[in-house]
């Protein structure tokens, strides 16, 4: 099965793991320990070699985790609005 593939496949169920973890996490960091481990899980199933580097400095700031290409910035769990334009959001973003 290709790359492609296999994220739709397995999407939903990382996806459900990280909102679970999210809904019982107390904290940032504890959330970020959990959706680290979900995220090495995928990687590990799906033989990809995926190096994490944690507070990651950038060009313009740190990144909590910096897989590859991807960079995830986290916030406590219910921290970020519905709402696009939120002010929490856009710092985020």
């Amino acid at each position: 099965m290709d790359l492609e593939n296999l994220i739709k496949e397995q999407a939903p169920s990382v996806c459900e793991q990280i909102r679970k973890t999210a809904l019982s996490a107390r904290n940032e960091a504890e959330f970020r320990i959990s959706v680290s481990k979900i995220i090495d899980q995928f990687a590990t199933q799906s033989n990809l070699k995926l190096e994490a580097k944690e507070e990651y400095t950038l060009i313009y700031g740190r990144a909590d985790s910096v897989y590859s290409r991807l960079i995830i910035e986290y916030k406590k769990p219910k921290a970020l609005k519905r709402t696009p334009d939120s002010l929490v959001n856009t710092k985020a973003i």
